[in-house]
């Protein structure tokens, strides 16, 4: 029986998502939720299928999914699939062997895909990036939601961002494989297939002056179920993270492009910024050297409660000066900007107090004009008496029934969901005080924090809490 058999027996609709490699669907995963996580590649071993999960980072074949999510045994889910087990003919066979310890995480060095003229390729889409650049500076719509993420003109320049209109009424643009120094691919009819490059935001990583990538983010409007999928790789690119300002000795780790370029942006004077492209992705070679030289590295990776836990613990194992940093409003810093957060407020409270210098002024870390009460968090140059305290410096009891006692006296509730959490103030009753430390405590504390986005409720109180 097929994986995708396995799921549809467990309740699950898996919809075609894309293509490659025979054909790949999305679903919710049968065992941390989410909406479209879990990816299953029918086709794969054998036609057998395989299947991961980027939520709780676990995958595997048929017999691997009937042991994580039928709670079978390895004997029974074979059995079950009616594959043959080796037969034993002795009892020294059925010896036990030693668990095998999984070996230390090596960082791969990242090279282009094979077949690709690389030259060539770099040079068509250097000129492409160029031709989308040049779209972007001349569309001021385009232009106006990229500041609406918090993206200013000079930081559009600065990274050559560019937009993709499509051609002659077309929603993308079609070229020769080969003429970008691709290799040849023929369609089921025996004609050459194109390559697709969709309307969007074009976005290239470029290393010294070369394009290594161009990533893609697709209009809403173009998305369909059949293919949903927001940022587009063009073939041919590598695919190393994007590191931004790597003199710094502090990091952001994000997942986007965008988000990179917005935070670079707000703090380029205090730290650099490693995008991966997705959270479960891992530092290459490059990146890794310089992350484990650094003196802080900020994790704002996409934390939603299903997958906090894989992709936390991981990092926590190889990365020790990594410290769990995710942004207070939305999913990602360009939500979080969209929120009112700023951004070079958030990014300056999580590094140690020696980054700071040189910060000038209060800020906002929650606009008010998203209906939560805004927090002053009063950082250096504030009107209070008494700075706030690190957020990440833990209070001499307990931080979550701290967070109590502060709901208890001061009428406070919070909202968790899937998707953030948000803070809800009695009207009329403001005290800053209390409103920066709660927000330290729920955003910043990683006790906290943790405890909250697991919480079997949905509104959170003192009495509840």
């Amino acid at each position: 029986m097929n994986v995708l058999e396995l799921a549809q027996q467990k309740g699950l609709e898996p919809r075609r998502v894309a293509g490659t490699h025979g054909g790949e669907y999305a679903s919710p995963c049968p065992g941390c939720g989410g909406r479209d996580r879990f990816r299953i590649w029918p086709a794969q071993r054998d036609g057998n299928g395989a299947w991961w999960c980027r939520g709780c980072d676990k995958g595997g074949d048929g017999i691997q999914f009937l042991i994580e999510f039928n709670g079978k045994t390895f004997v029974e889910a074979a059995r079950a699939l009616g594959r043959e087990l080796p037969k034993k003919d002795d009892a020294e066979s059925f010896t036990p062997r030693e668990k095998e310890v999984p070996p230390s995480w090596t960082p791969r060095q990242v090279q282009p895909p094979e077949g690709v003229d690389v030259d060539l390729w770099r040079e068509k889409a250097t000129a492409f990036a160029d031709w989308a650049h040049q779209h972007l500076l001349e569309d001021e719509h385009q232009l106006k939601l990229l500041a609406g993420r918090g993206i200013s003109l000079e930081t559009v320049k600065r990274f050559q961002l560019g937009y993709n209109p499509g051609v002659n009424g077309h929603s993308a643009v079609f070229r020769p494989r080969e003429a970008w120094g691709l290799p040849v691919q023929k369609k089921a009819d025996g004609r050459k297939k194109k390559l697709w490059i969709p309307r969007g935001i074009v976005i290239p990583h470029l290393q010294d002056e070369a394009v290594m990538r161009i990533r893609i983010r697709r209009n809403t409007a173009d998305l369909t179920p059949q293919f949903s999928t927001r940022y587009y790789v063009v073939p041919g690119s590598t695919m190393a993270p994007m590191l931004v300002d790597a003199h710094q000795k502090a990091f952001v780790v994000v997942e986007t492009e965008l988000d990179a370029c917005l935070i670079s942006q707000a703090a380029s004077d205090a730290a650099g910024v490693l995008a991966l492209g997705s959270a479960a992705a891992k530092p290459d070679r490059q990146s890794a050297d310089i992350l484990q030289k650094a003196d802080c590295i900020l994790n704002a990776l996409d934390f939603d409660r299903a997958g906090s836990s894989a992709v936390w613990s991981w990092w926590k194992r190889h990365f020790k000066k990594a410290r769990r940093w995710p942004v207070p409003e939305g999913k990602d810093p360009g939500e979080a900007f969209a929120g009112g957060v700023d951004i070079r407020t958030w990014v300056m409270a999580g590094l140690p107090p020696v980054f700071g210098l040189g910060h000038e002024g209060p800020s906002s870390l929650a606009g008010a004009d998203k209906g939560a009460p805004a927090f002053d968090w009063n950082v250096q140059g504030s009107e209070s008496k008494e700075p706030p305290a690190p957020p990440c410096q833990r209070p001499a009891t307990d931080p979550v029934e701290e967070l109590r006692g502060l709901l208890k006296a001061y009428s406070v509730t919070i909202e968790s969901t899937e998707k953030r959490l948000r803070i809800i103030e009695a009207p009329g009753r403001r005290n800053w005080e209390k409103s920066r430390r709660i927000s330290q405590l729920v955003f910043f504390n990683e006790d906290v924090f943790d405890y909250l986005v697991q919480h079997s409720d949905r509104m959170i109180s003192a009495r509840n809490l």
